[in-house]
């Protein structure tokens, strides 16, 4: 795979969890980083650690449901050569039962995660249009492709993510820049962490290859579809999942 050297790379939500593992992957390959994050902390962090192997990095509190705050940070970072690829990450959770979520917990996970994703990408595709180039990036979730119990938000956001970077993908093809998404599966992630043994024994059991996903196999993705060689690649969702999409509902304690 191409080395990033001199390419600047933007990670949403890059100050913890799969962010924080796409920006350190890029790094490696010698990329410019922007960690951007609404934790200003987890941000700047990374971003150390980032530089402390002799990448290099800066940390940015980006609120991506805020379009002043969108716009300002990433003219900021863009410059006057812009952005060459963008991975937004940010996005938030919050489990409830359909018939009890409030709307203003529905509101605000939709406003994060699908307007948010609209703001960032929208914003960094201007300075693309700019150069005639780019790579876009966005991070959905294989809820996107199926329900999910006590997700009906988070879930809507994520089926519309995978909707917007088809549209993206159409948009923006004439100048040269590609949209497709990722859409992981369970993953071992400081946001799993609390889950107890049942839960992840019963997602295991929907996934074929029967075991969480890893931080640096989403990041591979990421880097390829980043990548010159995958600059025939756009309007597509990575599902990096073991299997779970493609399986459909199975249960290995059931019979055939």
């Amino acid at each position: 795979m191409n080395s990033f050297s001199g390419r600047k790379v933007l990670v949403t939500g890059g100050g913890r969890g799969i962010g924080r593992g796409i920006a350190l992957a890029f790094a490696k390959q010698q990329a410019t980083l922007a960690v951007a994050d609404i934790d200003e902390k987890s941000a700047a962090a990374a971003a150390e650690e980032i530089q402390a192997t002799g990448a290099k990095a800066a940390a940015y509190r980006i609120d991506s449901a805020d379009e002043a705050s969108v716009q300002q940070n990433v003219e900021r970072f863009a410059g006057t050569d812009g952005i060459d690829v963008l991975v937004h990450c940010a996005a938030i959770n919050k489990l409830m039962p359909f018939l009890e979520t409030p709307a203003a917990d529905w509101r605000r996970i939709i406003d994060v995660n699908l307007t948010g994703t609209f703001l960032v990408a929208q914003a960094v595709a201007r300075t693309m249009v700019r150069k005639k180039s780019g790579r876009i990036i966005l991070i959905a979730s294989n809820t996107g492709f199926r329900g999910a119990v006590d997700r009906a938000a988070y879930a809507a956001s994520k089926a519309a993510t995978i909707n917007l970077a088809q549209t993206m993908a159409i948009e923006l093809a004439p100048y040269g820049i590609t949209v497709n998404a990722i859409a992981p599966g369970p993953t071992d992630t400081p946001m799993t962490a609390w889950q107890p043994q049942e839960i992840r024994r019963a997602l295991c059991a929907d996934v074929p290859m029967n075991r969480y996903g890893k931080i640096e196999e989403i990041a591979a993705g990421a880097l390829f579809l980043a990548s010159s060689e995958a600059s025939y690649v756009t309007g597509h969702t990575l599902a990096i999942d073991g299997g779970f999409a493609g399986a459909g509902v199975i249960h290995r304690s059931l019979p055939a």
